[in-house]
């Protein structure tokens, strides 16, 4: 697999939508409205549309949910090719610091390198965590498309994931408790390490999420 071009997180690529495609993303998905007024306010000759790589990503969910329930074939197939679009963008560039090695895996050195400064960084803020207990509900910014790669990619504890998949596609904010982020977490880091082509990237945002909330909780003592 050739070697993904790195980009900034806030620089955007050029997606392809012909008028129809462009129809069927706002007709058939629950995109957001800062993602569908990018296609809707559009004028009705562009076919260039500019997102960046975690907005993509974000599209790719929805759309990838309404082919999933498509009521049709024919409407699944045409779905399907949006999807193979921002697939194809998705393995052509990168907005992580390190890309995959060639068999899409981590070193044990990186590994642990990484590790450290996870665990320096928390040591750092040890005196600024909320309490909890460990049944409270803790809020995680969770759209659809990060739940499905928590579903479909990780191996997260079946009852979180039934959990997740139970959600309405309009929902953006999942409560969790704190064992279960730890659980998640663990997850979501196990399935990095052997992720290839853009799941790494999708795995590495959501890893970087569920840490920042880990980091600012902690459990309250008896």
């Amino acid at each position: 697999m050739a070697q993904r071009k790195r980009i900034q997180p806030d620089q955007t690529v050029s997606l392809s939508l012909s008028k129809a495609e462009r129809q069927l993303v706002l007709d058939q998905t629950f995109a957001p409205k800062a993602l569908a007024d990018r296609l809707r306010l559009a004028m009705a000759e562009q076919t260039e549309f500019h997102f960046t790589l975690a907005e993509l990503e974000e599209l790719h969910g929805y759309v990838a949910a309404a082919a999933n329930h498509a009521d049709s074939s024919k409407l699944q197939k045409q779905l399907d090719r949006i999807l193979l679009k921002i697939d194809r963008l998705m393995e052509t560039y990168t907005d992580q610091d390190s890309l995959p090695n060639a068999a899409g895996t981590i070193s044990l050195g990186d590994l642990a390198e990484a590790m450290a400064a996870i665990l320096g960084g928390a040591f750092d803020r040890l005196d600024d965590r909320i309490p909890v207990k460990p049944g409270d509900p803790i809020d995680l910014n969770l759209p659809p498309s990060q739940r499905q790669t928590i579903i479909e990619h990780t191996d997260a504890p079946k009852p979180l994931k039934d959990a997740l998949a139970a959600y309405p596609a309009k929902q953006q904010s999942v409560p969790f408790t704190l064992p279960e982020l730890n659980e998640l977490h663990d997850a979501l880091c196990a399935s990095a390490c052997f992720a290839g082509g853009p799941f790494k990237q999708k795995l590495a945002r959501l890893i970087e999420k569920v840490r920042t909330v880990l980091d600012a909780h902690v459990l309250e003592e008896p």
